[in-house]
C-alpha cells in the first residue's frame, strides 16, 4: 500500500508540473497519498490535479471539502504575499533602491497555478552598500512589536511584516569552510554584475537572478539543504520548472565553470535524474545529464520521501529539536552520523566531506 501510496503521488505531482489531466480512476490510498504531499510541501499542487481526476470518487466527502478549503486558504495566502511583495516595491523605489527576490514567489511564477506552490519567506537581496537603508525601509512599514522581535543574523534581517517573514540579504547565501565561500562570493559577484530576469505581477516589474545563475542558485541552495537537514520535492520542482523556463537562456559553459568550481557537477547530475526520471523534465532540458546515475537517483528519492521538507519526518531530528544540555549534544552527534552516512549512500565523497565538515565543527549545534 506505501509503494501505491508513492506512486500515485509522484504521478499526480508530475501531472501537476505539467498542467497534465490525471488518468487515474482509482486512489486506494487517500490518506497516504495526501500525507506524502504534505510531507514534501506540494500539498496544493498535488490536491489540486488528484481533484481534476476520476480517482476523487474514493475520497471521503469530509476529505474533500478539508482539502479545497486548504486549497482556498493557499491561494488567499499568496495573494497576500503578493500584495505585501508589490508594496515593497513600491517602497523601495521611492527612496530609489531595488532589491532581487530570490526563490519564493519567483519560482511560484513557473508554474500552472502559482498560487498553489506553498509561499513561505519573501527574501530580498540588497547591494551591501544599501543594506542598512533596506533595513530603515522594512522597519519604516513594520509594526512597532514587529520592529521589536526582528533580528540579524549572519545572513539576513529577519521581520515579520503583515504577518509574513521577510528575511533581507547583502549576499544570496554563504557556505562553509571560508575558502569555500571565496570562490561562491565570485561567482555571485559576477552574476550580480550581469543583470536580472524580470517577472510581473499584476502588472508590478520584479527581479529575479539572471537565469544562468537562478539554476545553479536554487541548485546550491537545495544541495546545501539537503545536506544539512534534508529537503521536500518542492524545492526540486522548483529548479525543474525553472530549467524548463528559462531552458533557452542558460548559459551552459559558464553554468560548468560554477559547477565545477565548487565540485558540483556530480551532485547535479544526480539530481538531474531525478528531475528527469520522477518529476518529467525533458532529458535535452537538463545541462549535463548523465543517465548513468539514475539507480543513485532513485536511491536519493527514497531518502528525501521518507525525511520530508527540512528533514521534519526524521526521528532523530524531532529528538534533537526537543533535547537540551548534554542529550541534544549526543543526539547532535548521532544525527551527524546518520546524516552523512545517508548522503554517502548515493555519494560517498560527499558524505565523507559533509562528516568530516560536521565532526570538525564540533558538537555546538
Amino acid at each position: 500500500m506505501r509503494l501505491s501510496a508513492e506512486n500515485d503521488f509522484l504521478y499526480l505531482l508530475r501531472c501537476a508540473l505539467w498542467d497534465l489531466r490525471p488518468d487515474l480512476e482509482h486512489i486506494a490510498d487517500w490518506n497516504g497519498v495526501l500525507r506524502l504531499a504534505q510531507r514534501q510541501t506540494t500539498l496544493g499542487i498535488v490536491g489540486n490535479a488528484a481533484l481534476q481526476s476520476q480517482a476523487t470518487q474514493d475520497l471521503l466527502p469530509e476529505s474533500r471539502v478539508r482539502l479545497l478549503t486548504h486549497l482556498e486558504k493557499m491561494q488567499n495566502e499568496a495573494e497576500q504575499a503578493e500584495q505585501l511583495l508589490m508594496a515593497l516595491n513600491a517602497a523601495f523605489s521611492q527612496h530609489d533602491l531595488s532589491f532581487i527576490l530570490l526563490k519564493g514567489l519567483g519560482m511560484a511564477a513557473f508554474y500552472p497555478v502559482p498560487r498553489l506552490r506553498k509561499c513561505g519567506d519573501i527574501d530580498l537581496l540588497v547591494a551591501p552598500a544599501d543594506f542598512d537603508k533596506a533595513v530603515a525601509i522594512l522597519n519604516g512599514i513594520a509594526t512597532p512589536e514587529a520592529v521589536k522581535k526582528a533580528f540579524f543574523s549572519d545572513k539576513h534581517y529577519h521581520i515579520i511584516l503583515n504577518g509574513i517573514a521577510v528575511e533581507l540579504h547583502h549576499r544570496c547565501m554563504t557556505l562553509d569552510p571560508a575558502a569555500t565561500d571565496l570562490v561562491y562570493r565570485d561567482i555571485e559577484d559576477t552574476a550580480m554584475a550581469l543583470g536580472s530576469d524580470g517577472f510581473t505581477i499584476d502588472g508590478t516589474l520584479i527581479r529575479r537572478p539572471e537565469p544562468t545563475f537562478n539554476a545553479f542558485y536554487v541548485f546550491l541552495h537545495l544541495w546545501e539543504h539537503l545536506k544539512e537537514r534534508g529537503i521536500g520535492l518542492r524545492q526540486v520542482c522548483d529548479w525543474t520548472l525553472l530549467l524548463h523556463a528559462r531552458k533557452g537562456q542558460i548559459d551552459r559553459e559558464r553554468l560548468k565553470v560554477m559547477l565545477g568550481s565548487l565540485g558540483l557537477m556530480k551532485p547535479w547530475q544526480v539530481l538531474g535524474c531525478l528531475a528527469v526520471g520522477q518529476l518529467g523534465l525533458p532529458e535535452e532540458e537538463m545541462p549535463f545529464y548523465e543517465p548513468h546515475y539514475s539507480r543513485k537517483a532513485r536511491r536519493l528519492i527514497r531518502i528525501i520521501m521518507k525525511e520530508g521538507n527540512f528533514g521534519k519526518a526524521r526521528k532523530l531530528r524531532q529528538k534533537h529539536l526537543k533535547a537540551q544540555g548534554l542529550r541534544r549534544r549526543l543526539n547532535t552527534l548521532v544525527d551527524i552520523q546518520v546524516r552523512a552516512w545517508r548522503i554517502g549512500t548515493v555519494l560517498p565523497k560527499e558524505g565523507l566531506r559533509l562528516w568530516k565538515q560536521k565532526m570538525k565543527g564540533g558538537l555546538e549545534k
